[in-house]
């Protein structure tokens, strides 16, 4: 069976690190962390209101807001998507390396974070902006997909 995308988030309002904007993805086998596709280009082209598609493959996206939902893509479409992350992964957690995944709802005035804790200990942590309830209503539908066995909110 061919690896299916559940869903993704490609958003200005998550981040790792220090710098905002960052790439979120949970398909049918892994959590894959990546870093948003040419992320200072992106952020210029929404401030100057341009509309275009993340990938040529893929029907336009538009960034009139600051987040981008991937929504469930299979086959061809799937295949072309993940391969396009390949040189973006900065985490890549497999469904059966995770002892829990912890998700946190962003406040007025704190954010919230997504924390996934592996089997061998190793942790992975990536935060939404604080009031961005939306991107964490979306991550918690297909994280609740993915694995509601071991997701913990």
């Amino acid at each position: 069976m061919l690896e299916e995308i559940l869903g993704g988030l490609e958003s200005l309002n998550i981040f790792k690190g220090i710098w905002r904007g960052y790439a979120f993805y949970v398909t049918s086998e892994r959590i894959i962390g990546a870093k948003m596709k040419k992320r200072r280009r992106e952020l210029l082209k929404f401030l100057m209101g341009w509309r275009g598609s993340i990938k040529k493959s893929l029907k336009p996206f538009e960034w009139r807001s600051k987040s981008v939902k991937i929504p469930r893509l299979t086959g061809e479409d799937a295949f072309n998507l993940l391969e396009d992350l390949k040189e973006r992964i900065d985490f890549n957690v497999r469904k059966h390396e995770i002892q829990e995944v912890e998700l946190k709802k962003p406040g007025i005035l704190r954010s919230g974070h997504i924390r996934i804790k592996t089997v061998t200990g190793k942790e992975y942590k990536v935060k939404i902006v604080a009031g961005c309830k939306e991107e964490y209503e979306y991550l918690k539908k297909i994280l609740q997909e993915f694995c509601p066995e071991k997701l913990k909110t």
